[in-house]
């Protein structure tokens, strides 16, 4: 129910990576395929885009250059932010010492600041000090569980209901709603031997888009310890584009 608006001038003033140098932490960011948009919105902060450009355009208008302007549909409010004018000197893209220079460099700085996704890399807490868990593409998954056969706990966290359409082999079901009573369930099917603290086999959640595996990844590494968490991503979606497109998608 939000959005944002502001321009930014190429050689006057700073860029979008200064005013926002970080993306957000792994577990909170999702899409709006998984999260649902109100239809309007979009088409309120793209109208005030359209805006922006015309009055860019003609050279006649201010324009929203040094401001963010906020646009929350619950109350149908407006709020501007001031932006400072100028380039912020650590800033990787625009500053005076640049490192990013192209989409794949772009990738490369995300990738060893630990901000996005690859195979085996500490996904969520990295600098936070929260333990970590791992993302891993379906690719990834096939490669390091199930071609060796590694020994591994693969449970999808979807609504039983959902089990029924689609699922992966030799998986079983808990419902992330139930994910916390289950916990000693989960002790039990991981442990290498029983009563050994510390022994426990990896876990590999899913469900149908990676969204709420992730949550349940963050969960068991993070408020019960569980130290060998990984989730799908892309979940089940994924799966049927790279892996098996015989899998049903709903």
């Amino acid at each position: 129910m939000e959005g944002q608006v502001a321009v930014y001038m190429q050689h006057r003033n700073g860029c979008y990576r200064c005013t926002f140098n970080k993306p957000p932490p792994i577990a909170k960011r999702r899409n709006c395929s998984d999260d649902g948009v109100l239809g309007p919105i979009p088409a309120i902060i793209g109208s005030m885009q359209a805006l922006e450009v015309i009055k860019l355009c003609s050279s006649s208008y201010e324009i929203l250059e040094d401001r963010l302007l906020q646009f929350d549909g619950t109350s149908s409010s407006f709020h501007a932010i001031k932006l400072g004018k100028n380039r912020r000197k650590t800033c990787q893209l625009c500053g005076p010492n640049p490192t990013i220079k192209n989409l794949k460099h772009s990738y490369d700085w995300c990738v060893n600041n630990s901000l996005i996704d690859s195979a085996c890399l500490a996904a969520e807490g990295a600098f936070s000090g929260e333990r970590a868990f791992t993302e891993l593409s379906c690719h990834d998954y096939v490669e390091h569980f199930q071609q060796p056969k590694v020994k591994h706990l693969l449970v999808d966290v979807r609504e039983t209901v959902q089990v029924g359409i689609c699922s992966l082999t030799d998986s079983i079901n808990i419902p992330l709603k139930k994910l916390k009573a289950n916990i000693p369930h989960i002790r039990e099917c991981v442990a290498i031997k029983p009563n050994s603290e510390g022994s426990y086999l990896p876990i590999v959640l899913y469900c149908r888009r990676g969204v709420d595996s992730k949550e349940a990844a963050h969960v068991l590494a993070n408020t019960y310890g569980f130290a060998k968490v990984y989730h799908l991503r892309g979940g089940l979606v994924s799966w049927a584009q790279t892996i098996d497109n015989h899998l049903p998608i709903y």
